[in-house]
């Protein structure tokens, strides 16, 4: 049995799913962990997992008034579900940008007793493998027009760099649109 993962990267902005300069876009990293060990998913918690994003410095900043999430969620051999969301934690970024004219941002996920409760929760209720998805949110201010690209990948000691995909799109603030045609896009 290994363990294989699928990572996705949806965005989608606040005005009715149009992407305006002075809104607001909210990234979504996700991650699928199928057929995790019981002993990976046990030291999860401290494999220094972490999401990484890479906004357009011109075309947006993080909101630091809204918290960036992540809404874990097990299924058990055991047909056992469970979820947690937590607060991520800012972190002073390890990679470089992706390319000149990006920020990176980096959230770790804590090691806090909550998620603690959790790990120990859906360990009780798996016999081999457990499969792990985990939804991250962060809200970003549009600070300009123009068409802009969102990257992310998540790290961890386990699994090492991993590319999450992109999310693109257009913001003008006569003319909104998403390059998608839609909310959420998803590229």
């Amino acid at each position: 049995m290994g363990c294989s993962a699928t990572y996705q990267l949806q965005g989608s902005c606040s005005t009715n799913g149009t992407c305006t300069a002075g809104g607001s876009i909210t990234i979504k990293p996700r991650l699928v962990a199928q057929e995790v060990g019981l002993n990976d998913f046990a030291g999860a918690p401290g494999s220094g997992y972490t999401v990484i994003v890479n906004a357009p410095t011109s075309g947006a900043t993080l909101n630091t008034t809204s918290p960036t999430q992540a809404t874990l969620t097990a299924t058990t051999d055991q047909n056992y579900t469970s979820s947690v969301t937590v607060g991520l934690q800012q972190v002073p970024s390890t990679t470089a940008p992706g390319g000149s004219g990006y920020t990176v941002y980096t959230f770790a996920v804590p090691d806090n007793s909550t998620v603690q409760s959790w790990v120990q929760s859906v360990e009780q209720h798996t016999t081999a493998s457990v499969s792990v998805t985990s939804d991250v949110s962060a809200l970003f201010n549009l600070t300009a027009s123009g068409s802009y690209t969102f990257y992310a990948q998540v790290n961890s000691s386990q699994t090492g760099l991993q590319s999450v995909g992109s999310f693109s799109y257009y913001a003008d603030s006569s003319n909104p649109k998403n390059l998608c045609g839609g909310s959420p896009c998803k590229l």
